[in-house]
């Protein structure tokens, strides 16, 4: 069964990485008990995002911009960028941290059978998704939304402009609802990534592995960790987005430019590549090890044919068989100096920058071209 598979269809060997996992998870646990699937859970929250940002403003008269005496209130339609937040970013947010466990336990699979039969490192796997099971994270996860919502309506109560989010109790539980549980989510997936990326360094500076630098995958064998790390782009880039389209905001309520914003856009920037390299460093040793060790057997034999090539020289007598040796040995080494030190091949890289850079920088530079050419 490929890393593929085994991500949609848990075995039996399979489930206790998931139980480890999504211990420490009450809502995890309850969606899965329910037979919620990632797609499932994302389409019921775009169906609640619909339902918030068109529906209830639809009901209360603030779809568009409207004015109430001096008062003016921005509508929906109008703060389009919330709009493109909730309906991408919110349902993606939920089908990956739903998601997520899955993609780590088909990755511990994948190494399991790329390794081969290895009683120690299967029990090793364990060992590293064990701490995702201290119920403390769901304390830290409402901690953290909580906050998120209380500081996102404290924002509400000082700011001057009045919008659609802010009219009546129901469109604002709506919205701090979703702050909360966004943010709730986060933590864990921010978590279960932090221990992901202890337990693959741990692994691969513990176990012996192969390492194969010349493998047709272009990543030494091992590009399961690329395209485990690709699968993060996802998240990176929907979260990104919140920040691009909060730029594109600003033009309507500046005062949605927090403090705080600029702090979690710092944090993104800091977490978006390291999400990226570090669960790879490792690995990217062990295949650097590996490398060295191919090239210096390649240029041990090439000294070998070499002496031999070069006495017969020197008793003019020329074996073009030895000529050849000699000239297929450069090639090899030229091969082998080529393979890659790192589990991932440029694809990967390219396609994990543009989802992680391309929603925060393309609003960015928009909203800045706006400002300078219609001031």
């Amino acid at each position: 069964m490929n890393a593929k598979e085994t991500a949609s269809f848990p075995t039996r060997q399979s489930a206790p990485y998931l139980a480890e996992i999504l211990r420490g998870d009450p809502l995890g646990r309850l969606l899965r008990r329910f037979g919620v699937t990632p797609f499932i859970f994302s389409l019921a929250t775009f169906v609640y995002s619909f339902s918030r940002t068109i529906i209830l403003p639809t009901v209360f008269g603030h779809l568009y911009t409207v004015k109430q005496g001096e008062v003016t209130i921005i509508g929906a339609l109008n703060d389009w960028p919330v709009l493109i937040i909730e309906m991408i970013m919110v349902p993606v947010v939920a089908g990956y941290y739903l998601w997520q466990p899955n993609a780590m336990q088909a990755l511990y699979e994948g190494i399991s059978i790329r390794i081969g039969s290895n009683p120690l490192a299967r029990a090793r796997a364990m060992e590293y998704v064990r701490p995702l099971q201290w119920t403390g994270w769901v304390w830290l996860a409402m901690f953290v939304g909580l906050f998120e919502a209380a500081y996102i309506q404290y924002v509400f109560i000082k700011d001057e402009v009045i919008i659609w989010e802010t009219v009546n109790p129901l469109m604002n539980i709506s919205y701090l609802l979703v702050r909360f549980a966004v943010f709730y989510m986060l933590i864990y997936i921010i978590v279960r990534q932090i221990f992901t990326i202890i337990g693959l360094n741990r692994f691969f500076s513990e176990i012996s592995v192969q390492i194969v630098p010349l493998h047709p995958d272009g990543a030494g064998g091992w590009r399961i960790l690329g395209d485990y790390v690709l699968s993060t782009a996802f998240i990176i880039g929907a979260v990104g987005l919140y920040f691009g389209m909060g730029f594109m905001r600003r033009e309507l309520n500046p005062h949605v430019i927090t403090t705080e914003f600029y702090i979690l856009l710092t944090v993104y920037f800091i977490l978006a590549p390291l999400f990226f390299f570090l669960p790879l460093i490792q690995a990217h040793r062990r295949m650097r090890e590996a490398k060295k060790k191919l090239l210096l057997e390649v240029a041990e034999q090439f000294d070998l044919e070499y002496k031999n090539l070069l006495n017969g020289l020197k008793s003019n007598q020329v074996d073009s068989m030895l000529v050849q040796r000699v000239e297929a040995v450069q090639k090899m080494y030229k091969i082998a100096q080529d393979a890659s030190e790192w589990p991932f091949n440029h694809e990967i890289l390219s396609k994990f920058s543009a989802a992680t850079l391309l929603p925060v920088v393309l609003p960015i530079l928009a909203a800045l071209l706006q400002e300078w050419f219609f001031p």
